[in-house]
């Protein structure tokens, strides 16, 4: 019988996983008012990704005024700020909201989620949950277990946390799902999963995210794909009571939907308002449900940058690094205004700095970094570069008359080969339709390098090239629906 395979952390060491790694790994961590602790956590995987076993630090805070933002940043992470972060995905504040978002802000194939409030944080919550995924390609979740000291007043007891656990979740799983009793803390916030896995799943934004993730990949993927890991301890402040009323009615909310998509119930109608008579609260869940990622249509945007001062002069400007003008500005400023309405969800940007400037104004709107990338740099022109269009006209008429009729078969003297320029741009469509499959993705770049990729993306060969002018600021979109691509110009 197939059964959850259970581990113990000190099975796995950092050596040995930073030697058997193969998959880029990033932490999340999302938080809340959490400066106490936000720090020394951070602080803790920094030293684990000089080590090589993480590649990249992710806090996604909901809005904090303790100094937890910066805290994580000083110790090292990339801080993104949920309220902010794309809005265009919905904006339901909580745990699972920034779970389903930090999909479009990571860029590992294993993606570590930890708690921003544990006090007795070391390397073991990662070292111990990356185990399994590493060393068995088969696994795709491993869940943290631990013993919960639990504070009363100025004593701790050895135990008597994880009470929405033992009150609501366990005796649902018993009920329901018995192949999941094995696991000794189902609502642990401690986990590692795999990308294709977060894709592949419905997610809700608040507290039933976590009894959300062990019916999701129990139903897609199996009970073999499920691992739990002993950490030993896990310190953190405990709740009060009567706050975890409105924790265990999502979760509960939670479960009921998971369970009824799974065909274990049938409920006909479920309030959405928590009431506490004695407190006299009565809230609405804000708890949404974002659908998988995939299966989903795959989107490039590709927008030409805004105006340079070359460009008004006709100058040929290839990997020569000139700024955007005020008009240039402008440009930038009125596409993110008619683009911000788009479900991008990653930019990506010619590291040259008026592709880069472009990107950066478009994607406040998103509440994102662009992602730089070499292989969107404009095709080289040689000599060419920095002359004007007339002058080239007047010094070489034939072969600048030749080759704006034929840029592919007349290259400049030492200009990029036209093949070696395709190569290139193939690559990175390839890449990034891997990674971001089922996505909307904005690709800020050059002239050159829009139309080539034009032709790749229709199967044209590259004397067609010349069929996809693009202004300033101006962009192009591609679809692919069933396999088919599907192009629609925008200006």
């Amino acid at each position: 019988m197939v059964r959850i395979k259970t581990f113990d952390w000190r099975e796995f060491s950092l050596r040995s996983l930073v030697r058997e790694k193969k998959s880029a790994v990033s932490v999340v961590i999302p938080s809340k008012n959490e400066a106490k602790t936000i720090g020394g956590i951070v602080g803790c995987v920094k030293r684990l990704s000089k080590a090589g076993l993480v590649d990249e630090i992710v806090v996604i805070d909901a809005g904090s005024r303790d100094g937890t933002v910066r805290a994580a940043a000083s110790a090292g992470a990339k801080v993104y700020d949920e309220r902010r972060l794309l809005p265009q995905l919905g904006n339901c504040l909580g745990k699972g909201n920034a779970i389903y978002k930090s999909i479009f802000v990571t860029t590992g194939e294993i993606i570590v989620f930890v708690d921003a409030d544990i006090e007795d944080f070391d390397e073991r919550f990662i070292v111990g949950l990356l185990g399994p995924l590493i060393r068995n390609p088969r696994a795709k979740f491993a869940k943290a277990f631990y013993g919960r000291p639990f504070v009363v007043g100025k004593s701790v007891l050895k135990s008597g946390g994880g009470r929405v656990t033992e009150i609501l979740a366990r005796p649902l799983l018993n009920l329901f799902y018995p192949q999941l009793n094995p696991l000794k803390q189902p609502l642990s916030g401690e986990y590692a999963v795999r990308r294709e896995v977060l894709k592949n799943i419905d997610i809700p934004s608040g507290y039933g995210v976590e009894i959300a993730f062990l019916i999701e990949i129990l139903r897609k993927y199996g009970v073999g794909s499920l691992a739990q890991v002993n950490l030993k301890t896990r310190r953190h402040r405990n709740q009060p009571v009567l706050s975890l009323g409105k924790m265990g009615f999502e979760i509960l909310r939670a479960f009921i939907r998971f369970a009824e998509k799974d065909g274990k119930l049938k409920v006909q109608e479920i309030s959405e308002t928590y009431f506490n008579p004695i407190t006299r609260i009565k809230i609405k869940s804000a708890q949404s449900f974002h659908k998988s990622v995939l299966p989903g249509k795959t989107e490039f945007i590709f927008l030409r940058h805004g105006k340079t001062d070359w460009n008004e002069k006709k100058m040929i400007q290839s990997g020569t690094d000139i700024p955007l003008n005020s008009k240039g500005i402008s440009q930038a400023k009125a596409a993110a205004e008619k683009l911000k309405k788009e479900r991008i969800t990653a930019i990506y940007t010619s590291p040259l700095r008026r592709a880069k400037r472009t990107a950066e104004i478009v994607a406040a709107k998103f509440g994102i970094y662009p992602r730089q990338d070499s292989r969107l740099v404009e095709i080289h022109h040689g000599d060419w570069v920095g002359k004007s269009e007339a002058e080239l006209a007047a010094r070489d008429r034939e072969l600048f008359n030749k080759w704006k009729k034929q840029p592919w078969r007349y290259v400049p003297p030492a200009g990029e080969k036209w093949g070696d320029f395709r190569n290139r741009v193939r690559n990175f469509l390839r890449d990034i339709g891997r990674r971001h499959a089922g996505e909307k993705i904005l690709i800020v770049t050059h002239k050159g390098v829009i139309a080539v990729a034009s032709t790749i993306l229709k199967g044209e060969r590259l004397d067609k090239v010349n069929r996809y002018p693009i202004g300033n600021c101006e962009w192009t979109k591609y679809k692919i629906e069933n396999e088919k691509l599907k192009m629609k110009n925008e200006r």
